[in-house]
C-alpha cells in the first residue's frame, strides 16, 4: 500500500472553473438555456472556450418527473455548444449531483477527457408555478382523483402509503440512518445552518439570512425528523464546474 499522494488518480485534476445562472423562485426562462449560462460562464472563468472542452457529466440527465427537476441532459448541452466529446456521463443513480463529479475525476484521471464540463440545472418554480410541487405530479401527487394513473418503480409501494414527496420518504431513509448510526437533529442541523452561511456569501441565492441550529430546531417538523429547513424549495437555476486535468489547468 503507497501513501504518496500522487498515486490516488482523483488528485491528477482539479476544479478550474465555476459558473452559475440567474437563480430565483420563478424565473421563467427556458431552462436549457440556464444551463447554457452556468456552462459557458465555468468554461470562461477556467480560461478555455468551449472548443477545449472534451467532456460533459450531469445529474441527473434528462427527465420530465418531478417538472422542472431536470433543465437539460448531456446531448442537449453537447448539441448546443456544439462540443466535441470523447467521453459523457448523464444518469439518475448515482451518488447525486456531486456523482457527475466523481465521474468527471475519474476520466479526467483515466486519460478519457482533458476538460469537462460538469453541470446541474432545475426550473422546479417555473414548472410548477402556483401548483405547488405534489399537485404537478403524475395523480396529482397521491395517485388518487379517480384516474388511471399507475406508478411504477419505487413510487409504487410508496403512493399507497401516502408518500408521494421526497420530504416523505426521504424522511424514512433519514429515521433509518439515525437509527442504525445515532445521528442527532443537531447534527443534522449544521446541513441547513451551514448551506444558509454559504448563502450569505452569493448574492444569487435565494435565502440568505443567518440560521442557528436554535432556528433549525424551532421550526415546524414536516415529516420526523424532518422539519421545514431540510427541505428544499422549489427554483430556477443551474451550477456548472469544469475538472480538467493538473497539469493543463
Amino acid at each position: 500500500v503507497t501513501t504518496d499522494a500522487s498515486a490516488i488518480i482523483e488528485r491528477r485534476t482539479c476544479i478550474s472553473g465555476v459558473g452559475q445562472s440567474d437563480v430565483g423562485r420563478r424565473l421563467y426562462r427556458d431552462p436549457l438555456e440556464l444551463t447554457l449560462d452556468a456552462c459557458l460562464a465555468a468554461i470562461e472563468h477556467a480560461g478555455l472556450t468551449p472548443a477545449d472542452i472534451d467532456g460533459v457529466s450531469t445529474y441527473p440527465g434528462p427527465q420530465t418527473i418531478p417538472p422542472g427537476f431536470s433543465g437539460a441532459g448531456a446531448y442537449d448541452v453537447m448539441d448546443a455548444l456544439r462540443l466535441k466529446c470523447g467521453w459523457h456521463s448523464s444518469g439518475l443513480e448515482s451518488p447525486g449531483q456531486l456523482g457527475s463529479v466523481i465521474n468527471a475525476c475519474l476520466a479526467v484521471a483515466a486519460g478519457l477527457a482533458n476538460h469537462v464540463v460538469c453541470f446541474r440545472s432545475v426550473w422546479e418554480g417555473s414548472a410548477q408555478g402556483d401548483k405547488g410541487r405534489a399537485a404537478s405530479m403524475p395523480g396529482g401527487g397521491g395517485g388518487g382523483g379517480g384516474g388511471g394513473f399507475r406508478a411504477s418503480g419505487f413510487m409504487q409501494w410508496n403512493l399507497p402509503f401516502s408518500a408521494p414527496s421526497a420530504a416523505i420518504w426521504i424522511a424514512m431513509f433519514a429515521q433509518a440512518h439515525m437509527e442504525r448510526f445515532g445521528i442527532t437533529r443537531e447534527q443534522l442541523g449544521w446541513i441547513p445552518v451551514n448551506a444558509r452561511r454559504n448563502a450569505a456569501l452569493n448574492p444569487k441565492a435565494i435565502y440568505t439570512d443567518p440560521m442557528t441550529i436554535d432556528d433549525y430546531l424551532a421550526a415546524r417538523m414536516i415529516s420526523e425528523p424532518f422539519g421545514l429547513f431540510d427541505c428544499d424549495v422549489p427554483c430556477d437555476g443551474a451550477t456548472a464546474v469544469v475538472v480538467s486535468r493538473l497539469d493543463r489547468a
